[in-house]
């Protein structure tokens, strides 16, 4: 599968010009709950208190890996190769880590996340639409709602 130079643009285009508080076409449109609509007023100032108490360098230029460098991460049982790092419980954040050939079991997105690619590849199979998508380094996405991963 791979998507056109043109096409590739538009969406990139669409995604970057739709605005943060955008209802989400997966609900049909309508307006954010009152509890997403909180939690979106609060997102912004929440994210910037995230690793202020670690020091950076000059040469830190990354914000994830500038984050991640100094966190213990913890083996994921059910991933092997997988590891992770909660950053805050509720709503969950978290960075997960995986090592070369790890597989995610299969499961069932009911909401969208972002998908960061720092190094290598993530190639992840949509059995919702029957597709196979691949992230590469640096590359974010933000995953579809209702979507299964496996």
């Amino acid at each position: 599968m791979s998507t056109s130079s043109e096409s590739a643009i538009e969406i990139l285009d669409t995604w970057l010009n739709t605005p943060f508080r955008s209802p989400c076409p997966a609900s049909d449109s309508k307006p954010w709950p009152p509890e997403i609509d909180s939690f979106l007023d609060n997102s912004i100032p929440e994210m910037s208190k995230i690793g202020p108490n670690f020091p950076t360098t000059e040469s830190d230029t990354c914000a994830i890996c500038c984050l991640t460098k100094t966190r213990e991460f913890t083996p994921i049982e059910v991933m092997p190769g997988g590891s992770m790092k909660i950053l805050r419980e509720t709503p969950t954040s978290a960075i997960v880590r995986f090592k070369a050939g790890s597989v995610e079991p299969a499961h069932h997105h009911t909401f969208g996340h972002d998908l960061v690619v720092l190094k290598g590849s993530k190639r992840v199979w949509n059995l919702s639409k029957k597709d196979i998508m691949i992230w590469v380094l640096v590359i974010s996405c933000l995953r579809r709602l209702g979507m299964c991963i496996e």
